[in-house]
């Protein structure tokens, strides 16, 4: 047989030794093979081959019986001649949905664990299509036949990402004790170099946050990857997601130790008696989005082992509690049983297969198959597959299999529908096959609902949809799974009542009637997913008017209907329906939205293929209403601000400015110093305690400021009577102000908005979805007296004296003074593993994460104006411990944690700007209370969680004070 093999070959990744090595092992076994590198040039890959002692391959230069692909991103363009198999292994979860098409062209797609098949299974892949081709390892050198003397060798080696589970590692070593830590020599080499994946090395900041494990580090980034296993004790291995497990098969072949999660490519490799597994929870932080390869039909969904699992391992294997040496031949044994002798013969085998037009033969096939014959059968095939969701629906589908139902609820419960996109889900008989005749045509659920979880992250933004034509509730359940709330409009009264069954708000009406009827700003979204080709043009311009009506400014509108481009929709397919009036070309469609009042956004629609080949989409956004016109006359507003781009203040102006624009408001923002156009009003957006001081700012006739404590000094109140109007940013503040002599009638509060800067699906899958909590309490501040961080960090000492957990996490600018004031308490957490200090300015998305990591937000300040990061942390769905008096407390209710305190005046030395006012000092020992609780009690905590992100959710919607919006257009005239 003679093969071409086309890749990688380098050989610092996984995928370059695969196509080596089955090179090398197929030329063994007889065949001609010759190999085509899409990554080094000919002497590269001969030096490659010549590393891993394999003889250098001839340049494929004639046409091949067997052309194998292999390389990162897959392409399936197919060759000129031969058999075509491409090897693409995936671990991510479902597979993006382009390589489904992609595999049309293939015979076969090779994969190298039955975990990656499941992935291309769960992304909608015909099972009998992909093949299992296991990796193989070569003999190495027995180095561990004695237990050595000295220090214990801890290795990792692989990619070092968030993927490979290296920050898992580096936290579980910084939690042990100074004592333990000295017995640990920590050795690093990087792996799977070049492939382009999205993971970057993370291992910089790791090190950097956590010096007592960087002093113990010695990372090798050169020499052969395999002489760094004769050196290890143990390999660790936590990976969220992992395609080959080259290293762990490496390791073994050595007699090495592998600390591994229970879950994925290992359950290929090693079970219980060779390795130490740790559990591993599903968790699905991506939905069905992948941010290179695009949209999947089902979802994606990475590993997730407990840091305390793997900081018990270390410590049971520093007490010798594991002998690491009993077993070391048996793991050698094993390893070598996964030979690539045995690659190239199950090479051999599938082509063998796929000459006889069969198909593959394996546990997904066998499984898969008995799904087809229904019934109690399929129900039990569906159950190993690990389809709790589809053995439920099977079930209720199925005679006399009521007992079944209950308990398959309960299991189908307890986590997510990893097989939702999976091809053998159209097998399981519904009550879509119960439909009237005129149904007929509409598509079965499995495909309105792939095309429903493509389009329903279009209304990430919305908090009540109105799904028009809801059908059988695809986009019903997909704006629920994202925790949206949605209300259904359907004619067919018997889809309504089942829908109702299921707990949607369904109406049973005709869909313009309906939409006629609605209130003014009723929803911020609406789906008419194959409703427009049913109306007349009439009908539908009233249909969309009455959407613009009932929508509120900015909503989204999506819009599917058959794309008429495509032939087989305009030759025939779309007259089969006789429910159909007429098509809407895109174009058409377009000036339709554009006339009742929407924007078409031209970045987004277009063709639903793959999902949907014959559909087409169209996004629109409402415009404002007329009473706050996007285009605005000439007058503007200059806006003179805080010139530190990433302070609490200047983010509140850039919340602010964005409030004002949506409101037809034009702006101009400069910092102080920096010079501004000609406007017709100005305002200082500026602390109040800088108008104080000759801060050289243009004169303005309105401010928006803040006064955070309790009395306000008379030279201040004296600076305050020069302007027009005074906004203020909580009601706190305006109390202030009022008490000491500001007029009333002046005042007006102007709150920085709140934005939801993660969805609810994203929100529940970081934190409801799972079980138990990480004990991490998070506050970000600027270090300064009336922050009161030292009260904090003295109460978590005591806290976890008391519960023996929790971990606090401190984001300041920087460190040096609270590590001054407090050296030896943050000492004592950092050797207990209970202390995070995270310094410099972060980009959004890291603060989100930062947020989003945490289960509680704890600031015990003194005095708060607004209290910006607490709406932020509430938005991420953050428990809140807050002092119960303060400017933050317009927006941290009685639903969580508020510490009682007493107003004490202000040391002049401590806090001179506030000089002769008081402020809140909290409770110390009710403060330390609270941290107990939240660290003990995981109900309340998550019911907290659920309220504070409610909360935020209430505050996103209220939108700018429309009284104060009204009188600045007035004033600009």
């Amino acid at each position: 047989m003679h093969v071409a093999i086309e890749g990688s070959t380098r050989v610092d990744n996984s995928c370059g030794i695969f196509n080596l090595e089955l090179a090398g092992a197929l030329r063994a076994r007889g065949h001609d093979v010759g190999v085509i590198s899409r990554d080094q040039t000919i002497r590269e890959a001969t030096i490659s081959a010549q590393t891993m002692g394999i003889e250098p391959f001839d340049l494929q230069d004639h046409a091949p019986d067997v052309h194998i692909r292999h390389i990162w991103p897959p392409v399936f363009d197919r060759p000129q001649s031969g058999m075509f198999l491409v090897v693409q292994p995936f671990a991510r979860g479902a597979v993006p949905a382009s390589w489904l098409v992609g595999m049309r062209t293939v015979d076969a797609v090779l994969v190298t664990s039955a975990h990656a098949k499941q992935c291309w299974l769960q992304g909608g892949a015909e099972p009998g299509k992909v093949f299992i081709v296991p990796i193989g390892v070569r003999p190495l050198v027995d180095v561990h036949a004695d237990p050595r003397e000295g220090k214990f060798v801890v290795g990792y080696v692989g990619q070092l990402g968030f993927a490979g589970g290296i920050d898992l590692v580096v936290g579980a070593l910084n939690r042990l004790s100074n004592q333990e830590l000295e017995q640990i020599e920590f050795v690093l080499k990087e792996f799977d170099g070049g492939l382009g994946h999205q993971d970057e090395s993370i291992l910089r900041r790791l090190l950097t946050e956590h010096p007592r494990v960087a002093m113990r580090s010695e990372i090798i980034a050169s020499g052969g990857v395999r002489d760094v296993y004769g050196r290890l004790d143990v390999l660790v291995a936590p990976y969220r997601t992992e395609n080959y497990g080259v290293s762990i098969l490496e390791a073994m072949a050595t007699g090495v130790l592998p600390i591994v999660t229970r879950g994925g490519v290992s359950d290929s490799l090693v079970d219980d008696t060779i390795a130490l597994r740790l559990d591993a929870k599903v968790v699905t932080p991506k939905g069905f989005y992948d941010g290179i390869n695009g949209p999947s039909l089902g979802r994606s969904w990475e590993l997730e082992v407990e840091q305390d699992a793997l900081v018990a391992t270390f410590r049971a294997l520093l007490r010798r509690e594991v002998d690491l040496w009993v077993t070391a031949s048996e793991r050698r044994a094993r390893a070598l049983t996964h030979s690539w002798d045995v690659s190239a013969q199950r090479l051999e085998e599938i082509v063998s297969t796929l000459e006889a037009g069969a198909e593959a033969t394996d546990f997904f096939t066998s499984r898969v198959d008995r799904v087809q014959q229904g019934g109690p059968p399929g129900i039990g095939a569906l159950i190993d597959l690990g389809d709790s969701h589809g053995a439920l629906e099977l079930a209720r589908a199925t005679p006399d299999a009521e007992d079944l139902v209950g308990r398959l609820a309960r299991l189908a419960a307890t986590s997510a529908d990893l097989w939702v996109g999976a091809a053998h889900r159209s097998l399981i008989p519904t009550s879509s096959q119960l439909r009237a005749s005129w149904h007929a045509n509409e598509g079965d659920l499995a495909a309105t609902s792939r095309v429903a979880r493509f389009l329903a992250p279009l209304f990430a933004t919305a908090s009540r949809v109105l799904d028009v034509g809801c059908g059988e509730g695809a986009m019903l359940r997909e704006l629920r799974y994202l925790g949206i709330a949605a209300t259904g409009i359907e004619l067919d009264p018997v889809r309504a009542v089942a829908l109702r069954d299921e707990g949607f708000e369904v109406v049973t009406a005709d869909a313009v009637e309906a939409a006629e009827a609605m209130a003014t700003d009723a929803i911020d979204g609406a789906f008419l997913g194959h409703i427009v080709e049913h109306l007349e043009p009439e009908a539908l311009g009233v249909l969309l008017r009455s959407l613009w009506k009932a929508m509120s400014p900015g909503g989204v509108l999506v819009i599917q209907t058959p794309n008429f481009e495509v032939d087989a929709v305009h030759g025939r397919v779309f007259w089969l329906d006789p429910t159909h009036r007429r098509p809407y070309p895109v174009e058409a469609l377009a000036a339709m939205v554009r006339e009742a009042g929407f924007e078409a956004d031209p970045a987004i629609g277009g063709s639903l293929a793959p999902l949907a080949p014959l559909d087409v989409y169209l996004v629109a956004r409402r415009r404002p209403r007329a009473s706050a016109p996007l285009q605005v006359r000439t007058p503007r507003l200059g806006i003179i601000a805080v010139p530190d781009e990433i302070s609490g203040f200047r983010r509140a102006t850039a919340l602010w400015v964005a409030e004002l624009n949506s409101a037809g408001i034009r702006t101009e923002v400069a910092g102080l110093g920096e010079p501004m156009g000609p406007s017709a009003i100005v305002a200082h957006d500026l602390p109040l305690v800088w108008l104080g001081e000759p801060i050289g700012a243009p004169p303005a006739s309105l401010v928006r400021t803040a006064w955070e404590v309790h009395g306000i000094p008379h030279r201040l109140v004296a600076i305050l009577a020069q302007y027009e109007r005074i906004w203020t940013f909580s009601s706190f503040s305006a109390d202030v102000l009022a008490s000491a002599g500001v007029p009333s009638e002046r005042i007006g509060v102007w709150a920085p908005s709140v934005r939801l800067w993660v969805d609810r699906g994203t929100v529940r899958f970081a934190r409801w979805d799972h079980e138990g909590t990480s004990g991490r309490v998070l506050a970000v501040a600027n270090d300064e007296p009336r922050k009161n961080l030292d009260a904090l960090v003295r109460a978590f000492e005591r806290a976890r004296v008391s519960t023996g957990r929790g971990v606090l996490v401190l984001k300041v600018r920087e460190a040096a003074t609270i590590r001054a004031r407090l050296g030896g308490t943050l000492e004592r957490l950092a050797e207990a593993g209970a202390l995070e200090v995270v310094t410099g300015s972060l980009s959004a998305e890291e603060l989100k994460s930062l947020y989003l990591s945490a289960d509680v937000f704890c600031l015990p300040t003194r005095g708060e104006g607004y209290g910006l990061p607490f709406a932020e942390a509430m938005a991420a769905g953050c428990a809140i411990i807050a002092p119960a008096s303060g400017g933050h407390r317009d927006v941290v209710n009685e639903e969580q944690w508020l510490v009682p305190g007493s107003l004490v005046p202000i040391p002049a030395g401590l806090a001179p700007y506030f000089r002769g006012s008081s402020w809140f000092d909290v409770d110390e020992d009710e403060l330390t209370a609270a941290l107990v609780d939240s660290l003990t009690d995981e109900v309340t905590l998550r019911l907290r969680q659920e309220r504070a992100l409610a909360r935020a959710e209430v505050l996103a919607g209220s939108g700018p004070p429309q009284v104060e919006v009204d009188w600045l257009h007035q004033r600009l005239g």
